[in-house]
């Protein structure tokens, strides 16, 4: 714990000290000093995780399955919504475990592999059925609701698609590993899909019970 507000402090010293040179230089106004504070400590932070990121990749000899595992991700969190954690500095923790977590299953478990296809096939309905779902730690714009959904609907129609062909016409020749580490990316995607909808679910049976 010490360690973490020992780093958190660093951060916030490194990204005062590049908010007051862009200010010195005249290329940012002073008055948006806390905004760029916290933009410039957002993506120091952020560029820490993608080098811890990608450095554990090598070490696991996991580049190719780590991107996968990525690509994946990305591509459904931004869209889908879901939970969120209070600040980037325990967004980054959390990542970081849910990838090591990742390379412990690929290490140890190779045999849940076989059940990617389910995983897969599972996700995409949830996603089709539950998203979006914004969180009150990252809220959508009304335009970026509509986009989102329309968004996040047509790729877990498409993902399920290429699933289902796959699965029938070229399993044999499939990559395992690979298929693995795209469930496993679109996978989380949806257990913070589900977390927030649950929250949401429970909110409003309180909202309901209180009136």
């Amino acid at each position: 714990m010490i360690v973490l507000f020992l780093v958190i402090y660093m951060m916030k010293r490194i990204s005062k000290r590049i908010t007051n040179y862009l200010i010195k230089t005249g290329i940012i106004p002073s008055t948006e000093r806390s905004v760029y504070d916290y933009c410039v400590e957002m993506t120091i932070v952020m560029g820490i995780s993608y080098l811890v990121f990608f450095i554990l990749s090598f070490l696991f000899k996991e580049v190719s399955t780590s991107l996968v595992f990525l690509i994946s991700f990305s591509i459904f969190r931004k869209t889908l919504g879901g939970y969120h954690a209070n600040n980037y500095y325990i967004c980054s923790i959390m990542t970081l475990l849910t990838y090591l977590f990742f390379i412990f299953i690929l290490k140890c478990f190779p045999s849940i592999f076989n059940y990617s296809f389910f995983i897969i096939i599972i996700s995409c309905i949830l996603i089709i059925v539950l998203s979006p779902k914004q969180h009150k730690n990252k809220p959508f714009t009304s335009k970026q609701l509509i986009l989102f959904k329309i968004i996040s609907k047509l790729t877990a129609f498409a993902v399920l698609t290429f699933t289902i062909i796959t699965k029938i016409y070229a399993e044999s020749i499939v990559n395992t590993k690979l298929f693995f580490s795209m469930s496993y990316g679109i996978g989380l995607s949806v257990f913070a899909l589900i977390i927030s909808y649950i929250e949401r679910r429970k909110n409003d049976e309180e909202i309901v019970s209180i009136s």
